[in-house]
């Protein structure tokens, strides 16, 4: 979660390039907007964090009212 400092002294290159990232960040608000401006980097190690994989099922047939039409 986040990025932990130990990432940065995983940088072994940077570019002279950069990119913007516009996008949204989930918080416990709200997605909330965010930007971005990085260089490309080469990194010796990264760690991921796989998502949690739900267990719901969406519904076999819709609300009552809302039947589907032709």
């Amino acid at each position: 979660m986040g990025t932990p400092l130990t990432s940065f002294s995983k940088i072994i290159l940077t570019a002279d390039d950069d990119a913007v990232f516009n996008g949204t960040c989930g918080a416990e608000s709200g997605m909330v907007p965010v930007s971005a401006v990085s260089p490309s980097i080469l990194v010796s190690e990264i760690e991921v964090e796989k998502r949690p994989k739900g267990q719901d099922k969406p519904p076999i047939l819709p609300p009552p009212g809302q039947e589907e039409r032709p």
